[in-house]
């Protein structure tokens, strides 16, 4: 951006100008038009800049104030005033659902890690919104994003799918008006990042197979995509010869957490096959950890008689020393694929495909490396 192209913002709209003071709603005019610039880069004089914006000298006065305390400027006197690197920060809202804070939702304090770091190396800043789980669903959070939005606090936002379970989450984050990028399984969100779960069982699936299973069954805990799910699994098989049975094929639904749902379900339909499996492709790892569990409650010995491919996160690991094959999703690439897809937001260009689906990769256990 060029010093004199300074001054083409315009101020929020005018329904805004009731609840925002102009001398704030200018300092964010200002704080955009400074995030355009090379740090260390002379602004023009405070006459032009006046005339520019078109603002009194004590509207001007305070919202150069504001941003000299944030470090954005910096005056040398009698030399003018200047940019910093801290001028070229976005500021980005980052939404999460409680579940963040539950056992069992590894992924979503990695994504939350992940997010953090990209958001360094982007010299973002990020500023937290966590729902409260004393207040109604997503009320605290929203309540305090919308104080931020007013103020013209925030430059774009993220969210995770966690705050999905409010019913009207994503249209209420919409409704902000801010470059806005979920990573969301579910809906029909534009500028969403999620997961390829049909590439993940296919790959398990195929990976088993190539180990040698014939006899594979397919268990994952969430009703969503459930058909395309197992139109891959079955698709795989077919391709191979393979068989399955359908009560090998388990959605572990329930309210109990999903690793003692799965070991008490697989012990107890593990007695009754009268067939058995010689595979078990499974669509989320905590699952894998009740299954596994359950296994070694049984005798069965992994993967002699039994084998796992499992949905993993990359870096952690649910199952100690099982031998067990990972389909892997790597948390950095959803958060570089988030921040990346928000920057062209704001940068007023349209991400496509509106539905970037992040592709996972196998990890062959250590008995079949």
């Amino acid at each position: 951006m060029k010093m004199q192209d300074l001054g083409n913002t315009e101020f929020p709209a005018a329904e805004m100008a009731a609840l925002v003071p102009r001398y704030l709603r200018l300092r964010e005019c200002l704080r955009r038009d400074l995030a355009l610039l090379e740090p260390g880069e002379r602004l023009p004089s405070v006459a032009e800049l006046r005339a520019q914006y078109q603002v009194s000298q004590s509207t001007f006065d305070r919202a150069l104030e504001g941003l000299r305390r944030e470090g954005l400027i910096r005056t040398h006197q009698g030399k003018g005033m200047y940019t910093t690197e801290s001028a070229r920060c976005r500021r980005i809202g980052l939404v999460f659902g409680t579940d963040i804070f539950a056992n069992g939702q590894m992924y979503n304090q990695l994504l939350l890690g992940s997010l953090q770091r990209q958001a360094r190396h982007n010299r973002h800043l990020l500023y937290y919104f966590f729902e409260d789980p004393c207040c109604p669903e997503g009320e605290h959070a929203l309540q305090q994003l919308a104080m931020e939005v007013q103020a013209g606090r925030l430059d774009g936002l993220l969210a995770s799918s966690g705050f999905g379970v409010h019913p009207d989450g994503w249209d209420h984050l919409a409704s902000f008006g801010l470059p806005f990028v979920a990573f969301a399984h579910r809906g029909q969100l534009p500028n969403r990042v999620c997961l390829d779960w049909t590439a993940m069982i296919r790959l398990g699936t195929a990976e088993l197979l190539r180990q040698g299973c014939r006899r594979i069954g397919l268990w994952h805990r969430s009703p969503y995509q459930a058909n395309q799910k197992s139109a891959a699994f079955m698709e795989t098989l077919a391709h191979a010869g393979a068989t399955t049975r359908p009560e090998w094929n388990v959605i572990a639904t329930h309210d109990r957490p999903v690793e003692s749902v799965a070991e008490d379900l697989f012990r107890q339909q593990w007695l009754a096959w009268d067939e058995k499996p010689d595979g078990i492709v499974c669509g989320d790892d905590i699952m894998t950890q009740g299954l596994v569990h359950a296994s070694s409650l049984l005798g069965i010995r992994i993967p002699d008689e039994l084998r796992f491919a499992s949905h993993a996160n990359k870096g952690a690991n649910t199952w100690g020393a099982a031998a067990i094959t990972r389909v892997e999703f790597d948390l950095d690439q959803v958060a570089e694929a988030m921040l990346a897809r928000l920057d062209m937001l704001m940068a007023g260009q349209r991400p496509e495909p509106d539905v970037l689906m992040i592709q996972p990769s196998l990890v062959p256990s250590p008995t079949d490396a």
